[in-house]
């Protein structure tokens, strides 16, 4: 294919110093961010280098040459990976969320699909500084070689821009589908199929503020849950596991008051419907009743009866007050008797009357 060339990849001289003080310092912090490999096994690949060489596999150290023979079967043995045959798909779904879908072109299709869906190749991110600002190599190794014609490759590499201000630390790399992928897939699922293994990377975008910064530290593992339980340290999952106990604490509590308020808001209200209820069907069914005492004025508003005033007299205590002071009174939130009763004396009524002056 015209589009695709083979890179081959040769155990590198040197490591540049800062790729060193950028490893160190990474597993200084916390979690490595190229370890979330979820799916892609214990692979640990050769990161190629722009004048064709590679590093040593990791836990095999290159023996130098003595000869031509030794030479020669070293360059037998150096791994070559098929550049140009991954397709990049980017999608921002949140401004502190970037993610970037990886498939596979049709012409290296039945390989990619070696291993089904669950645990279809192993894959593995390096760093590199080189050529320009930080970005990453990704390497794709399966159980079989891949084979281009007479060619024959170790696996697919491509290069993957970081964004800007993204938090390596956190970064994950998982196996998905290709319905799973967010962003426009129409270009590729009519040729791959909706259920063809994809890789799925997520970056995590430090906003560009102070003030936004500030509030993307303290609430992220909210906006990031999944990135969070996968990446952050143990201790920092039990403080939020201890945050998360006491919040729910708290608002059990909170909920708990709250329903003790509405049942006691509930029955006051309703022990006050009863009481007027009650009140109104003693005043349908009163009788006349003479002045029992030379009561001149209502207890509750403490003013002078009128000739013409709306009275009623308590029974069996035979108090007098005015109507509309009683409903007013037996309705108040401080009123907490669940029973009409009088207010000067506190006996219980069991009715009502309507006074009447005895003029002789």
């Amino acid at each position: 294919d015209a589009g695709m060339s083979l890179t081959p990849l040769r155990p590198a001289s040197s490591v540049r110093p800062k790729v060193l003080l950028v490893t160190i310092l990474l597993l200084l912090s916390g979690p490595s961010w190229d370890t979330a490999n979820s799916g892609s096994g214990n692979f640990l690949a050769r990161k190629p280098k722009p004048d064709g060489t590679a590093s040593a596999e990791a836990g095999a150290e290159q023996e130098p040459s003595e000869g031509g023979t030794e030479a020669d079967a070293s360059q037998d043995r150096r791994p070559t990976f098929v550049n140009d045959a991954l397709v990049q798909v980017w999608h921002q779904k949140r401004p502190w969320l970037v993610t970037c879908g990886v498939l596979p072109r049709a012409e290296v299709l039945d390989w990619w699909s070696q291993g089904g869906t669950d645990r279809p190749l192993a894959a593995k991110l390096n760093l590199c500084d080189q050529d320009g600002p930080l970005h990453l190599h990704l390497l794709v190794v399966g159980q079989q070689p891949l084979r281009l014609g007479e060619a024959e490759a170790h696996g697919l590499h491509t290069l993957i821009q970081l964004p800007a201000r993204v938090w390596l630390r956190m970064c994950i790399m998982e196996w998905v589908t290709i319905r799973q992928l967010p962003g426009d897939r129409a270009a590729h699922h009519e040729a791959l199929g909706l259920d063809t293994a994809a890789l799925r990377i997520t970056f995590p975008v430090v906003p560009e503020s102070y003030t936004q910064r500030l509030l993307f530290q303290a609430l992220w593992p909210v906006l990031m849950p999944r990135i969070f339980w996968a990446k952050a340290s143990i201790p920092m999952q039990a403080a939020m596991v201890l945050l998360i106990a006491l919040f729910l604490t708290s608002i059990s509590m909170c909920l708990g008051l709250l329903g003790m308020w509405i049942r006691r808001q509930y029955l006051r209200r309703r022990r006050r419907r009863q009481r007027l209820t009650q009140l109104e069907a003693w005043r349908r069914a009163a009788e006349a009743a003479t002045w029992a005492f030379a009561q001149e004025e209502c207890c509750i508003c403490l003013e002078d009866f009128k000739v013409d005033a709306d009275l009623l007299m308590l029974l069996p205590c035979r108090h007098i007050i005015h109507s509309s002071c009683y409903s007013d009174w037996v309705c108040a939130s401080s009123y907490v008797s669940s029973h009409l009763r009088c207010p000067t004396c506190s006996t219980r009524a069991q009715g009502v009357a309507l006074p009447e002056r005895d003029d002789r």
